[in-house]
């Protein structure tokens, strides 16, 4: 199969960049007369639109290795009115721009089109039924009145931003060398991720012998949820530990280094538990069984030895008293049975749910017998709360159908494609431990926290799609496959 041209064909665009030099200097000119610093931003920005543009997955790799870090504190001193937020949205305008015209589209299957459909619809709509009433509850807790663009904007956005990754991978990239590429941009992320959180570590933590000041400030500098963080490293994890396993790239060990120190800074106690159940899950699905006995040995000899003792009493939390509240930070009691009791009694809420931040709308939150999380800690009666029993079995159904469709394509071209086989099967594995974690926080909704989710079933689809072009000696499609 003839290799995708690296660069654009700038014969074909040749009047457009024209066109754009024109408009840029226009747009140079006049912010001069405002501001030099914004005409001097303006004209970095075109040099960075120009660099993207003279290799447009570039575009892609700043847009994933920023998406992690839009509310970290160090990017609060960007100059109003810009901010970390609008440089995203900037940048993923710019890069679809970009892809659109450098970039072949590729036609997509039917599982694809029907799973992202559905999703993109269900999400849609929950913000939708969620806007009046969550207008209220903001601006209640803000200044002054939160205007309904600033909502969508700082809020609903997500959903998009979040999402994009799965559209861009699966319509975008499609040869092997585009998947690599997905994967080393997966790679660098978690690297980065792992940098930041340790340069916070060694010089802000204030107290780093107690694991809550060290769990609270990084999460604090992160800008998001410590269970966040660690999620991103149980999403990645089994995928880049596939393209190890195949690769044995000096990139895919350091991410894996970098995953192991960021799943411990994070001091999850989830975290632990789904790197060790993805780690096993992925030996069994690929049929590695005899090592089995030898990373059952590495991992007794790891805990023994080199795992602090801090560690180990985070991750034992609450086994020994066997008390389920104790293990779940007091969730059992003073959150999920309240909730549960309010929805089981209220059968329209139970069927259809109130709409985004559903658990903002029930009694025990406006009268403050829960704690005033937006979420329940919990994907599935967070889901529940936002689109009732009918929306988690339409979500259930698609992604079991997303499960199934990977499953028996890396079953199929197990012996003929190896490596296509290993990375789905790592796909697979993220995906099981995304709906594992999910007992103890996480969200179907897109977010800021879920976005690797996206991006590894938009790799599984370029995989999948890869496979159905090589001619390998029978006609695969979703047919055959299903057989």
């Amino acid at each position: 199969m003839p290799e995708e041209p690296e660069f654009c064909d700038i014969s074909k665009i040749h009047f457009l960049l024209i066109l754009a030099l024109v408009l840029i200097c226009g747009i140079y000119v006049f912010l001069c007369t405002v501001n030099v610093l914004f005409a001097l931003a303006f004209v970095l920005m075109a040099a960075m639109a120009y660099f993207f543009f003279r290799n447009p997955d570039l575009s892609f790799m700043s847009y994933v290795l920023m998406l992690p870090f839009v509310y970290s504190p160090f990017l609060y001193s960007i100059p109003r009115p810009l901010s970390s937020l609008k440089i995203v949205v900037l940048l993923l305008i710019l890069l679809l721009g970009l892809f659109i015209l450098c970039k072949r589209i590729h036609s997509t299957g039917i599982i694809f089109k029907i799973f992202a459909i559905i999703l993109f619809t269900l999400y849609v709509v929950g913000w939708i039924r969620s806007g009046d009433y969550m207008l209220k509850v903001f601006s209640e807790n803000l200044v002054g009145k939160l205007p309904l663009a600033s909502y969508l904007f700082n809020y609903a956005s997500w959903t998009i931003l979040s999402f994009a990754p799965l559209f861009i991978i699966a319509i975008f990239f499609r040869t092997i060398d585009e998947i690599e590429k997905v994967i080393e941009i997966l790679a660098y992320s978690t690297l980065l991720i792992a940098a930041f959180l340790m340069m916070i570590f060694l010089l802000k933590v204030s107290d780093r012998s107690n694991f809550e000041t060290i769990r609270a400030e990084l999460a604090a500098w992160m800008g998001m949820h410590g269970n966040d963080i660690s999620n991103y490293c149980t999403l990645a994890f089994p995928v880049i530990l596939a393209w190890m396993l195949t690769k044995k790239s000096t990139l895919s060990i350091l991410s894996l280094g970098a995953i192991a120190v960021t799943t411990l800074l994070c001091f999850s106690r989830t975290g632990y538990f789904l790197i060790i159940v993805g780690l096993f899950m992925y030996f069994i699905l690929s049929g590695r069984l005899k090592w089995l006995p030898v990373i059952v040995a590495v991992l007794a000899a790891v805990l023994i030895f080199l795992i602090p003792d801090m560690i180990i009493e985070r991750a034992v939390m609450g086994l020994s008293e066997g008390d389920a509240n104790e293990l779940s930070a007091g969730r059992v009691n003073y959150l999920w049975i309240p909730l549960l009791h309010e929805i089981s009694d209220k059968s329209q809420i139970l069927l259809f749910g109130m709409g985004r931040y559903g658990i903002a709308q029930t009694d025990s939150w406006m009268q403050g017998r829960i704690s005033n999380y937006l979420h329940a800690h919990n994907v599935y009666l967070d889901c529940i709360l936002d689109m009732g029993i009918l929306g988690l079995g339409i979500i259930l159904i698609i992604f079991a159908m997303v499960i199934i469709y990977f499953y028996r394509f890396a079953k199929k071209v197990k012996d003929t494609l190896p490596y296509c086989s290993n990375l789905l099967n790592g796909c697979l594995v993220s995906i099981i431990c995304f709906f594992m974690g999910g007992l103890t926080g996480r969200s179907f909704f897109p977010n800021q926290g879920n976005f690797y989710l996206w991006l590894v079933i938009g790799l599984g689809f370029s995989v999948v799609e890869y496979v159905k072009t090589i001619n390998f000696g029978f006609q695969l499609n979703y047919e055959e496959v299903n057989k």
